[in-house]
C-alpha cells in the first residue's frame, strides 16, 4: 500500500477505502443484467422521444409559418 500511495500521491487509507469499496461491491461487475444495460435502454428510448418530439416541432413550424 504504501508503495502505490508514493508512486501516485494519495494516503494510505485512500487506497485502503477504495480496495475495500471494491471487494464489497465486486458482484455488481459480474451481474447479467448491470445498471448500465439498464441505462442504455433508458437513454435509447429518451433519445427516440427527442427525435419524435422534434419531428412534431418541424412540422408545426412548417404548417404554421404558412
Amino acid at each position: 500500500m504504501q508503495e502505490l500511495a508514493s508512486k501516485y500521491g494519495l494516503q494510505s487509507t485512500q487506497i485502503s477505502k477504495w480496495k475495500k469499496e471494491f471487494i464489497e461491491n465486486a458482484s455488481a461487475s459480474f451481474d447479467s443484467k448491470t445498471k448500465k444495460d439498464t441505462d442504455s435502454v433508458e437513454k435509447d428510448k429518451l433519445f427516440s422521444k427527442i427525435g419524435q418530439l422534434q419531428v412534431e416541432i418541424d412540422f408545426l413550424k412548417h404548417v404554421l409559418g404558412k
